[in-house]
């Protein structure tokens, strides 16, 4: 402990961020006699110190729309340097909790970095209060288009601004208008990234350029996702845009056209439906052929594993049958997110979606479907098995050799445990 306590002085006076340090037996023999668990080494143990926290002055509350449309409350603090760098926004996550730890504007606050990474105010120091403190007012309506926002609660509850609820128990904050400005723009970023549709050279800039056009004369129309699509008819006016030469359109463009051929577990991730990431997108996938089988799908086909430990008769008032579902069809969904996820999927919004991404030629079949009781990589020395990939990889991008892995019948995880295979 003498020299864990007298490095946590030293590190302070290092070129390098450390955040904690690795103490273990030094003798290979005393290691192989204690061994390892499924998931470390009994002869090693990680100690990490405590976040660096400061104080520093809230000057501000600001409100950020995202993709769902879900409203974040961000800090605008007073520049504090903290771990290496100068911190001076940081999220305050929901307004229940702003209201449990009773932070307001004007406020002396705590900061650290969770993790050493993410700032997060910890708490007020209430002795330092100005008498002008401000408590921070929630926004309604949304703060962006001025729709009417729904609240969500820690008991799965959703309510208006006006209802009877607790508000320390508000955990979300929605804007319920699918065509809000600020969604339409989060969604289009998230839309094109990487782990998506992943389209080289329409990024955050030239989506928020393309966005700024509308209602001028050289308006480029971007109201939509399958308007990426057609981005191509509107050369001109791109090459009027900022930083926006010939061989950038023609990457772009035919970024664009590669990612029509993505497939329908792409195109899921992509849409920013809720409780519906990468992961469950691909398992989504791997269950249903195409988009159609999908939406013709009931409800319970969506969280097989919670319909199975239901009870026999709430099995009858789903589904009408009192049989449990294969267990191959997994697809991480629960009794609570899958009602979501299916109403989502029988929206009018949805259905203006859909066709209008078939119109433009978007593959919504699967690259991942897989029949029940059988692989498509019965000779694959990775047919079955469990795989953890971790450090640098040469070859391939992270993401590009999870896909190939699973493409081969792996099932790629974040950590090693007992079941991990390689």
């Amino acid at each position: 402990m003498r020299i864990i306590e007298d490095f946590e002085k030293t590190r302070a006076t290092l070129d390098y961020d450390t955040d904690g340090m690795v103490v273990r037996v030094d003798s290979f023999a005393h290691q192989d006699r204690l061994g390892s668990t499924s998931k470390a080494p009994r002869w090693a143990i990680a100690f990490k110190y405590a976040a660096e926290r400061k104080p520093t002055r809230l000057l501000d509350v600001e409100f950020q729309v995202g993709k769902t449309g879900k409203i974040t409350p961000r800090a605008v603090m007073e520049p504090v340097l903290l771990a290496g760098t100068t911190v001076r926004h940081a999220s305050l996550h929901n307004f229940g909790l702003i209201r449990k730890k009773d932070i307001r504007v004007g406020d002396t606050v705590l900061v650290e970095k969770a993790g050493e990474i993410i700032p997060y105010v910890v708490a007020p120091v209430p002795e330092d209060r100005p008498p002008d403190a401000k408590p921070v007012i929630p926004p309604d309506p949304c703060p962006v288009c001025g729709s009417p926002v729904e609240i969500e609660t820690a008991d799965g509850g959703v309510h208006n601004p006006g209802d009877g609820f607790d508000p320390m128990a508000e955990t979300a904050r929605r804007c319920v208008n699918p065509e809000c400005p600020a969604q339409l723009r989060e969604k289009l970023v998230w839309f094109v990234g990487r782990n998506q549709m992943d389209i080289d050279g329409l990024g955050e800039q030239t989506i928020d350029q393309i966005l700024a056009t509308a209602g001028t004369d050289d308006e480029i129309p971007l109201r939509g996702f399958a308007d990426i699509f057609r981005l191509g008819e509107h050369r001109d006016a791109l090459l009027a845009l900022d930083r926006m030469g010939e061989k950038k359109l023609r990457n772009m463009l035919e970024g664009i056209e590669r990612a029509k051929g993505r497939g329908l577990a792409r195109v899921l991730a992509g849409l920013g439906i809720r409780h519906v990431g990468n992961a469950t997108a691909r398992a989504l996938a791997r269950v249903f052929p195409d988009l159609d089988a999908l939406l013709a799908a009931p409800v319970q086909a969506l969280m097989p594993r919670a319909f199975n430990t239901m009870s026999a008769a709430d099995r009858e008032k789903i589904a009408g049958s009192p049989d449990k579902l294969p267990e191959e069809y997994e697809t991480g969904l629960g009794r609570d997110t899958a009602p979501i996820v299916h109403a989502y999927l029988h929206s009018h919004a949805a259905k203006k979606t859909f066709d209008a991404l078939r119109a433009v030629g978007v593959d919504l079949t699967s690259r991942e479907y897989t029949k029940p009781g059988a692989t498509d990589t019965p000779d694959s020395p990775f047919a079955g098995k469990t795989v953890v990939l971790t450090g640098t990889l040469e070859s391939f991008q992270r993401n590009e050799l999870k896909e190939k892995l699973e493409a081969l019948g792996a099932k790629v995880t974040g950590s090693v445990s007992k079941n991990t295979d390689l």
